[in-house]
């Protein structure tokens, strides 16, 4: 598993082309470029996106979606605190997750390895395939938890439990 931190900006307020301000709930297309080691993030409206395409420029990668504008000024995101999704992903291994809650492990140990909580380890061969090792960081302990990824047709359930879960 390669895992690489990579400094991309935010999503802009303006279209990177144009200028223009997008407006709430716009669809704009972001693109990240590559300068030498790094990658740059810009950010299209319909009319920039398509001068781009037209200029002949090929991004590293891409996707389009709805701008939202940022929150206000002072506001914090809603966040999930690392204490409390240790907790349950311990609790939940220790009882031994039921199928049902295989996919919630699997997001809170993901949760916690973006958080560099766990780092994960490879596997011996020997062990079951469905299985992910994890090591934590400030323990040396080891976490195996289920290999499953919540599946597109369950993700709102799975998403719905974590949050139950994690009091939200």
């Amino acid at each position: 598993m390669i895992q690489q931190d990579w400094p991309i900006q935010g999503r802009a307020r303006r279209c990177a082309r144009t200028g223009r301000e997008f407006e709430e709930g716009e669809m704009i297309h972001s693109a990240l470029h590559r300068e030498g080691d790094t990658l740059r993030r810009e950010d299209f409206s319909e009319e920039g996106w398509e001068e781009l395409r037209a200029a002949g420029s090929a991004p590293f990668s891409v996707w389009r979606g709805k701008y939202e504008p940022p929150p206000p000024a002072g506001a914090r995101p809603e966040s999930v605190d690392q204490a409390d999704a240790e907790v349950h992903l311990r609790r939940l291994l220790a009882d031994g997750p039921s199928p049902g809650q295989a996919g919630v492990a699997y997001l809170l140990a993901a949760l916690l390895e973006r958080k560099r909580l766990l780092r994960p380890l490879p596997l011996d061969p020997s062990a079951p395939a469905a299985t992910l090792a994890y090591e934590h960081t400030k323990t040396g302990e080891l976490f195996l938890v289920p290999a499953a990824p919540p599946r597109l047709d369950s993700l709102a359930e799975v998403q719905a439990d974590l949050a139950t879960l994690l009091g939200h």
